[in-house]
C-alpha cells in the first residue's frame, strides 16, 4: 500500500513500539519509509536523517533496535523524483531533470510537493543515487534499499542530449 503522512509516527523514537510488536509477530525486517527530510515525499534525490525526528543518532537507534531484533532495515529511497524546493542536491544539479520537448523538466505534484523527474541516463544522477544507496546502507546500517518508482512509475522521455542518450 501507499505511505500516507498520516502513517508517520514521527521520530525514530516513536517507531520503538512498531520494531517490538514486528519482532513478536515474527517478520523478518522492517521497511524504513518517510524516515528522511520532512518525511515520505519530500527531500528526494536527498535521503539524510531528519533533525526533527530524532537526527543521526535517533535512526542509529532504531537501526540497532531492528538488528538486535534480529531483523533486516531496509531504508525506502526514490530514485526517480527531484524536489524543486527542499533538495540541496538537486538545487545545486538542475542538469539531472529529464526535459521535455519544449525544454523545460518533466514536473510532478505529489501531496503538494512539487518534483521534477529524473533522467536516468544523466551520468551524475546515477552516481548521485548510487552514492546515495552506498551511504545509507553503510551509514544507517541498512541491509537493503528500496529504490522506488524505477521501473513502477510510468517512463518519461528526455530530450537532453547531453544526457548521453539519442531521444
Amino acid at each position: 500500500k501507499d505511505e500516507q503522512k498520516s502513517q508517520e509516527v514521527g521520530t525514530y523514537d516513536a517507531a520503538m513500539p512498531r520494531i517490538e510488536e514486528y519482532a513478536r509477530s515474527g517478520r523478518d525486517g522492517v521497511h524504513l519509509v518517510g524516515w528522511f527530510g520532512q518525511g515520505h515525499d519530500s527531500t528526494y534525490p536527498d535521503h539524510l536523517p531528519s533533525d526533527a525526528m530524532g537526527g543521526e543518532a535517533g535512526l542509529l537507534r532504531l537501526a540497532q533496535a531492528i538488528h538486535e531484533r534480529k531483523m533486516l532495515a531496509v531504508y525506502y529511497l526514490n530514485a526517480r523524483l527531484l524536489n524543486t524546493v527542499t533538495s540541496p542536491s538537486y538545487q545545486a544539479h538542475k542538469e539531472w531533470a529529464a526535459i521535455t520537448e519544449t525544454g523545460i523538466p518533466r514536473r510532478e505534484t505529489i501531496g503538494g510537493e512539487a518534483f521534477d523527474v529524473a533522467c536516468p541516463g544523466c551520468a551524475g544522477y546515477r552516481e548521485h543515487i548510487k552514492r546515495e544507496v552506498l551511504r545509507v546502507a553503510s551509514r544507517y546500517g541498512g541491509d537493503g534499499v528500496q529504490l522506488d518508482q524505477i521501473g513502477a512509475a510510468w517512463s518519461v522521455l528526455c530530450f537532453d542530449k547531453s544526457h548521453g542518450h539519442k531521444t
